[in-house]
């Protein structure tokens, strides 16, 4: 009985695949990297041919996406039978003839069959993933949602106040429904890439899971994983990357503009003080103009004018808001894909292979294997979260860290050019322009604290930064609240458009890195020494920044975690601030930081205590 069924369904199987010409079409799909081809203009690849269900196909036939798509449906359903009735005959060899063995794996002639059309379609389904995610990233629609983000934020700025509380009930009064721009602002923007991306992933993949086939599903699944990574999260990062570096040097000169003139008071006002240093200093030192120039890569003067707009791209492209928000859509879409996509086709993964093996099933250890790439620690999730880590800083370095940091060295340069020895003379050629400030090559955690006072480095620290030193009681409050105006005044004319578009991961995320890079400027001031008074406007200065940044977080989606994401970022300039205001030995140092987690390491604890003038000589003596 069991001869005469297997005979019956191999001829089955073998009219099947020979009207649907699989071994043909899978040799066609092995042949060429981009099958099937898109289609030709003026045709829809969305209209499913009606030979999808004829018996012949011309061998020129162009194939589209859908008539793939359902070949793949039909020999998956065909694989499901060839599974059932394999489990079925195990079942009834086990009860009926009590020889199980009989029906050991790759014995049956249909068993064979099987595993050729597993083949088959193993080719044919990563060739329509791979068309697929090709698709999906040729509709990315990034410019389309970011033009009307951008219009809807445009309406709302001209309604009246950036508060979100009374915007909002202008909306509700002003707006005809609730499908306007206040829609529109409700949620972060993303496109449609990632979504397009994983839906073509889920499909194959869940279908493979489900095919029956181990062999098959295996090898879809591994392929599936191999395409998310240098398909979907390689277009999607370099798209973040690209749209935050055309950003950023039109967003600088709107932030210039907004700021007022070249930069307003705070360049003006260094200038000045600048012009007063001995000419050999002036020689050496760059004007903070020049130092703004260097760092922001823009001439903060020309920035005061209009942008000009070309008439090849089109006024939406070169508006330097556009730019901004495209790139806030790249990177909430990047983080969509990271944080809840690859999430949800590892759940959609693991159902089907719930629904279609048995526990028992030694075939489930292999796609196991390949589901748990897609989990919480897996490989694929994993680089996703690597890729979306890295398009948050280059965000956050680019276009919030960078002009902020440097108008904070600015106000901190203000100081110190009005107070350097004019008899000064530094050991070697600097400019000020090589110290960037953000924790980049030339001044890191590494050497804040401990530079040679006859380098460069030792020289900018030293006579450029005694705003830490001071002994001026009079000092304190001016500067103080110098520093914290002209920050403010930055922030509120950044930070706004800056976080107004990200997702609430990534403007926390921006946040921490933007409090981190401000921290850096300041403790890339502390050395060669630090008084009582010093420590005390260090404390002030760091209390002056965190409010600001704190300021903009209560603004956002999720005010909770955005202002524990500033905190974070502070951590580090926190503890150590306390540690020069309270300590006195290396014994309260570490008193003061037992009672919290120590962002600290025993050698920053000596580097401080070296600031205040504590000789450890002398205390082993």
């Amino acid at each position: 009985a069991h001869d005469a069924c297997e005979a019956s369904m191999l001829a089955i199987v073998a009219r099947f695949a020979s009207e649907r010409r699989l071994a043909s079409v899978a040799a066609e799909a092995r042949r060429d990297d981009q099958w099937p081809p898109p289609p030709p203009t003026g045709d829809s690849s969305s209209q499913r041919g009606s030979s999808s269900s004829s018996s012949t196909r011309a061998s020129h036939h162009q194939w589209t996406l859908d008539e793939v798509d359902a070949l793949m449906e039909d020999v998956a359903t065909v694989l499901q039978r060839l599974e059932t009735w394999d489990r079925f005959a195990r079942h009834a060899a086990h009860a009926i003839v009590k020889d199980p063995a009989c029906f050991g794996p790759g014995v049956t002639r249909l068993a064979e069959a099987s595993a050729e059309m597993g083949g088959w379609y193993a080719i044919i389904e990563t060739r329509l993933l791979a068309a697929g995610l090709r698709a999906a990233r040729d509709l990315d629609s990034t410019a389309k949602v970011a033009a009307e983000f951008r219009d809807a934020w445009d309406r709302r700025e001209a309604l009246g106040s950036y508060n979100k509380t009374s915007s909002k009930k202008k909306l509700r009064s002003e707006a005809e429904d609730d499908d306007t721009f206040e829609a529109i602002l409700a949620d972060a923007p993303v496109s449609t890439a990632a979504d397009d991306a994983f839906y073509a992933a889920r499909r194959c993949a869940a279908r493979a899971a489900a095919c029956g086939h181990a062999g098959a599903a295996a090898q879809v699944l591994a392929e599936t994983n191999n395409l998310l990574v240098s398909v979907v999260l390689n277009d999607l990062s370099n798209r973040a990357q690209g749209a935050v570096a055309k950003a950023a040097p039109r967003s600088t000169d709107s932030f210039f503009a907004a700021l007022g003139g070249a930069a307003a008071e705070t360049v003006l006002s260094v200038d000045v003080a600048a012009e007063k240093l001995a000419a050999t200093l002036k020689a050496q030192l760059a004007s903070t103009t020049g130092v703004l120039k260097e760092k922001l890569g823009r001439d903060p003067a020309a920035a005061a004018a209009p942008v000009p707009v070309g008439d090849d791209d089109g006024a939406q492209h070169n508006n330097p808001f556009q730019s901004l928000v495209e790139a806030q859509v790249a990177l909430n879409t990047l983080g969509r894909a990271a944080t809840t996509l690859v999430p949800t086709l590892r759940e959609a993964v693991d159902d089907e292979i719930r629904t279609s093996y048995a526990s028992s099933d030694r075939r489930v250890a292999a796609l196991r294997a390949q589901a748990d790439d897609l989990a919480a620690r897996g490989a694929v999730v994993d680089k996703f979260g690597r890729g979306l880590g890295a398009a948050r800083e280059a965000y956050a370095a680019a276009l919030t860290v960078k002009p902020l940091g440097a108008v904070l060295s600015a106000h901190l340069d203000e100081t110190s050019r009005t107070t350097i020895p004019a008899s000064a003379q530094p050991a070697a050629s600097v400019d000020l322009a090589d110290f960037d400030g953000f924790g980049g090559a030339a001044i890191g955690h590494q050497d804040l604290m401990s530079g040679d006072p006859n380098s460069a480095a030792g020289f900018a620290s030293t006579y450029a930064s005694p705003r830490y030193a001071v002994t001026d009681e009079e000092f304190g409050d001016r500067r103080h609240d110098e520093l914290r105006a002209g920050v403010a005044k930055a922030a509120d004319a950044l930070l706004p458009r800056a976080l107004g578009g990200l997702d609430e991961a990534n403007a926390a995320s921006v946040l921490a890195t933007t409090a981190t890079g401000l921290a850096d400027v300041l403790e890339a001031r502390l050395h060669p020494k630090v008084t009582d008074l010093g420590a005390l406007v260090l404390d002030a200065d760091l209390r002056a920044l965190r409010h600001v940044l704190t300021k903009h977080a209560a603004a956002t989606t999720s005010p909770a975690s955005a202002s524990a994401a500033v905190k974070a970022g502070f951590a580090r300039l926190h503890a150590l601030a306390a540690v020069l205001n309270q300590a006195s030995d290396l014994d309260d140092a570490s008193f003061i930081l037992s009672k919290r987690h120590p962002p600290l390491s025993t050698q920053d604890l000596h580097d401080a205590l070296r600031l205040k003038g504590f000789d450890f000589a002398a205390a082993a003596a």
